[in-house]
């Protein structure tokens, strides 16, 4: 009977003292046989984090600039397409030639959608030398129009325009300003 006791503790004794001659074989045997290719979107969406500092950035459609934008800061915080940047600097081009001139604090783009955020003092000034203060605009990108659901001051020759929203085509140069306006003649 005490054979039988020490066979219980000899059996795992032996067991990992001989591991070492068998446990490659096992292992080889185990080890999972043909391709396996995973596919990106069968999964959770990988995350796209990057920073980057003093950066320039331009689209160029068919061969003619659209826009260039200059941020001292240019990150990205997560698996949405939206691209964000800080202390911005961007020029918006018409058939090749600077058509407004914006700057903002901050501003995200969405890559998907093509909307260009600006937020935080945006300060924009057409070719022709009229100018734009609001808090936050949103350029479409397809469309080449400038939109903006807050209060907004448009400064020109000799007039000056307020109101709580704006709509302006960077095309056609035609601007509708919403909401109570009020236009003071200088």
């Amino acid at each position: 009977m005490t054979w039988r006791r020490h066979i219980l503790w000899f059996l795992p004794f032996l067991f990992l003292v001989t591991a070492p001659l068998w446990q490659g074989t096992i292992a080889n045997f185990l080890k999972p046989r043909g391709e396996f290719d995973l596919k990106a979107d069968s999964g959770p969406a990988s995350l796209r984090l990057f920073t980057m500092e003093e950066a320039h950035l331009s689209q160029i459609t068919k061969g003619i600039k659209e826009w260039d934008i200059k941020a001292a800061k240019v990150y990205s915080e997560g698996v949405d397409s939206a691209i964000r940047m800080d202390g911005v600097e961007a020029v918006f081009y018409d058939r090749g030639r600077a058509d407004a001139n914006i700057l903002s604090g901050k501003a995200t783009y969405d890559e998907k959608k093509q909307i260009l955020t600006l937020m935080d003092d945006v300060h924009l000034v057409t070719r022709d030398g009229h100018e734009l203060r609001t808090e936050a605009l949103r350029y479409l990108v397809k469309f080449q129009k400038i939109k903006t659901a807050v209060r907004v001051r448009l400064f020109g020759e000799n007039v000056e325009i307020q109101g709580n929203s704006l709509f302006y085509d960077l095309k056609t140069g035609a601007f509708r300003v919403g909401g109570r306006v009020s236009c003071d003649f200088i």
